[in-house]
């Protein structure tokens, strides 16, 4: 009994000491649950923000600390609070009475990666600043700072921030959060393509000559600096660089940015072409007379000239320019020189080319008080003529022309002589024998515009003469000596009469506005495409003005027309068709589309092109809004023979004039650019002017063109005889107006008196590149009478 109340007794005393905390002098618990938080091992939060958890188990008296400021926290009964503060990390300990402890590791952020809106590379001018960025993830706690505030500044607000440009440069901006996270931005203040300009890397220019140039990319603001301002000065206004020759020499010319860029151009001031004139190794000028103006280029441009016997050749010259005048008959040599010495002679003969030679026949019949009126040519200037019998004939030299005045009835014998002694005599007979014929040079039928008036002269007949029309409604005709003009008034047909002093009459039938010589036509293609809102204006001509024009539905567009300009204007999407009529009633037609909405890209093909000097390249302009407008960036290089403004999509035709680089530069009508880059190289083949050898009679008036095949422009032209022919090149040269891009040459012989000679005579023509290569063709100059005069 006693053994079973002791074990009661011991149970009793079990329970009672865990009720009053487990013993061995532990506090009291009502648990043997182990000590716990419901916190995870690791949280995130946001700076300002707290979070909650709960703590048992163990023994209660619970403690918690935070190894950092960068969370804080507190307990309340069983309750646990972590909060945030300005970011970062820290582990929280809490701990129960027994010293039993639980560890939560806290980071103090937004839980993702720093990261901003801003791109890598940001471009911003001088003096402009971004768009607006926003920075998120990290601690959510930032600080944007620039590694070169003189370069680029940032003002910020929160999680926003902007850049603002200060001079040109590049530095880095870097968003920093207060966990470690780091972004940075490359910032570039200025442009992000390299300094340049639109010069060569090497050019040319004359003493006195100023070429501007642009400049772009880098960092601007730019400078620029000659390293000879002997030689050549150059200047800079914003982004306009100007270069001026000063002397002959060699500078280097320095462009540079606000940073470290730099451009060098190489300027030669004088010409890299040899001394060269445009007058021929050989010329024949008249006594007294003096050559057409002849021009210098290549060489150092600094030019002198001078005559080997200025008794019988002087020369003047004013720059480039210079003549040569004839003082009395021989030869002589003319030199022009440079300053470096080179020099280019000319061969002058003074006197002419011809024999001497009248226009007058041999044999002439007169009337009493008739006259006739004829040229004189060739030999040696001055003329003069002698009556062998003044109560016959009388004579009367003004220059090149002979007039012969009948007195009375009889013969005479009129002696013509040149200052060389050359003499021409004529048989003169008054009161018996047929006066030659009256005739005008103008065809017996004329066909001409509204407004034009064509000249034309009389010869042969009794002078003087008169003029009338037979309705003077639709053409009049004004008479001066033996000179005359026909003006077109209106439409229709009148006779012109022509008589001399005899009454003998020569009729002219004039044609005005009918049959016109230029057909009606416009310079719109068949059909354009507009935007609405568009107004390109177009050239009409030919047929018979005045002209009129109509539109088959104004809502899609409407025509205007003020003289010989027509303007079409697009209203709306759809299309329509423009009437144009002449005066006489012929049409053209042109198809207007006008199209809204959004257009397919501006579209420029090809986008390079390589050729020869003398080839022509074709670009397609499709796309973007019309109408587009192109140009060459060195028109001496390409030039743009057609399509430089479009009114729709259509093709640009570029010639290839000269060895070298340019690029053609399309714009649409809202400003979009394409550009596309030509390379030109020098022709392998060799060159030849077409045709090689030509007759032409002595009589024609015809101009008559020549083709350039192979080389390499710009060209020069020359004539060895100034005085029989005068020859042109196509296409002036704009660096150098003393050459030619254009493969056409215009050759013609010289007026009435000039061209006439007195024997098949040739003619040479030659045509030298710019690497120097020649070509010749040869003009004879066919005698159609068998001797002197024409």
């Amino acid at each position: 009994m006693m053994k079973y109340i002791r074990g009661l007794f011991a149970l009793l005393l079990l329970i009672g000491l865990t009720a009053c905390g487990g013993g061995g002098g532990s506090p009291g618990s009502t648990t043997n649950v182990k000590f716990f938080t419901t916190a995870p091992d690791s949280i995130t939060i946001a700076p300002g923000a707290s979070q909650t958890f709960t703590i048992g188990g163990g023994i209660p008296g619970y403690q918690a600390n935070s190894s950092t400021a960068a969370a804080s926290v507190s307990i309340s009964g069983t309750t646990l609070t972590i909060t945030g503060s300005g970011g970062g990390s820290a582990t929280v300990t809490v701990k129960d009475s027994t010293g039993a402890f639980v560890t939560i590791s806290v980071k103090v952020g937004t839980g993702l990666d720093l990261f901003t809106t801003a791109p890598s590379d940001v471009i911003v001018g001088v003096g402009a600043q971004s768009s607006e960025f926003t920075i998120g993830g990290g601690s959510a706690v930032y600080a944007v700072t620039s590694g070169n505030s003189a370069i680029a500044q940032v003002v910020s607000s929160g999680n926003r921030f902007v850049i603002v440009g200060v001079t040109g440069g590049k530095t880095v901006v870097s968003v920093k959060d207060t966990i470690g996270g780091v972004v940075n931005i490359n910032v570039t203040v200025g442009s992000a393509d390299p300094l340049f300009s639109t010069a060569a890397g090497d050019i040319s220019l004359g003493v006195g000559a100023a070429t501007t140039y642009t400049v772009g990319g880098g960092a601007g603001p730019y400078t620029v600096g000659s390293s000879n301002v002997a030689v050549a000065t150059a200047s800079i206004s914003g982004t306009k660089l100007t270069i001026t020759g000063v002397s002959v020499g060699t500078a280097s010319v320095v462009i540079r940015d606000a940073t470290t860029g730099n451009v060098t151009i190489k300027v030669t001031v004088g010409s890299t072409a040899d001394l060269f004139t445009s007058a021929p190794a050989a010329l024949v000028v008249g006594i007294g007379t003096s050559t057409p103006t002849f021009t210098i280029g290549g060489g150092s441009q600094i030019y002198t000239i001078s005559s080997s016997n200025t008794q019988i050749a002087t020369v003047g010259i004013n720059g480039n320019k210079f003549t040569i005048t004839g003082i009395s008959a021989g030869t002589a040599q003319v030199v022009v020189r440079d300053s470096n010495g080179q020099i280019s002679p000319i061969a002058v003969t003074v006197g002419s080319g011809a024999k001497f030679y009248t226009t007058a026949p041999t044999a002439i019949t007169l009337t009493a008080n008739g006259s006739g009126t004829y040229v004189l040519g060739g030999g040696s200037a001055p003329y003069t003529a002698t009556s062998s019998n003044t109560a016959v004939v009388t004579t009367a030299v003004s220059g090149n022309n002979l007039t012969l005045t009948g007195v009375a009835s009889g013969t005479a014998t009129v002696v013509l002589r040149d200052a060389a002694g050359d003499v021409i005599p004529l048989s003169i007979t008054l009161g018996s024998g047929t006066v030659n014929a009256i005739f005008t040079t103008a065809p017996s039928t004329v066909t001409i515009a509204i407004g034009a008036s064509p000249a034309y002269q009389i010869g042969g007949g009794v002078a003087p003469y008169s003029i009338s029309s037979s309705n003077v409604g639709i053409a009049t005709a004004t008479l001066t000596g033996s000179n005359f003009t026909i003006t077109g008034i209106a439409t229709g047909t009148a006779n012109i009469v022509v008589k001399d002093a005899a009454g003998i009459p020569v009729t002219i039938i004039v044609n005005v506005g009918a049959g016109a010589v230029v057909p009606l036509y416009t310079s719109a293609p068949g059909t354009i495409t507009l935007a609405p809102g568009a107004a390109p204006t177009y050239v009409i001509g030919g047929g018979s003005s005045p002209y009129s024009a109509s539109s088959s539905d104004t809502k899609v567009a409407t025509v205007a027309i003020s003289g010989s300009a027509m303007t079409i204007t697009g209203v709306a999407a759809g299309t329509a068709t423009v009437r144009i009529v002449d005066n006489l009633g012929t049409p053209l037609t042109v198809v207007v589309n006008v199209i809204s909405g959004v257009n397919s890209p501006l579209s420029v093909a090809p986008g390079t092109i390589s050729g020869f000097v003398g080839d022509t390249v074709t670009i397609r302009v499709d796309g973007g809004s019309a109408p587009y407008t192109a140009v060459s960036s060195i028109p001496a290089n390409g030039t743009i023979t057609s399509g430089a403004a479009l009114s729709g999509a259509g093709n640009i035709t570029v010639l290839l004039a000269r060895i070298g680089t340019t690029s053609v530069v399309v714009t649409d009508a809202k400003g979009t650019v394409s550009a596309v880059s030509i390379s030109i190289a020098a022709q392998t083949s060799n060159m030849v002017l077409s045709p090689v050898a030509w007759n032409i009679n002595e009589t024609n008036t015809a101009v008559i063109p020549l083709t350039i095949s192979g080389g390499n422009g710009p060209f020069q032209v020359f004539t060895s005889n100034t005085l029989l022919s005068t020859v042109d090149g196509t296409s002036p040269d704009p660096v150098n107006p003393l050459t030619f891009n254009g493969r056409t040459i215009n050759v013609s012989l010289g007026t009435l008196g000039a061209r006439c000679v007195a024997a098949d005579t040739a003619v040479t023509i030659t045509v030298k590149d710019s690497v120097n290569a020649t070509t010749t063709s040869v003009m004879t100059i066919k005698d159609l009478n068998g001797g002197a005069g024409c």
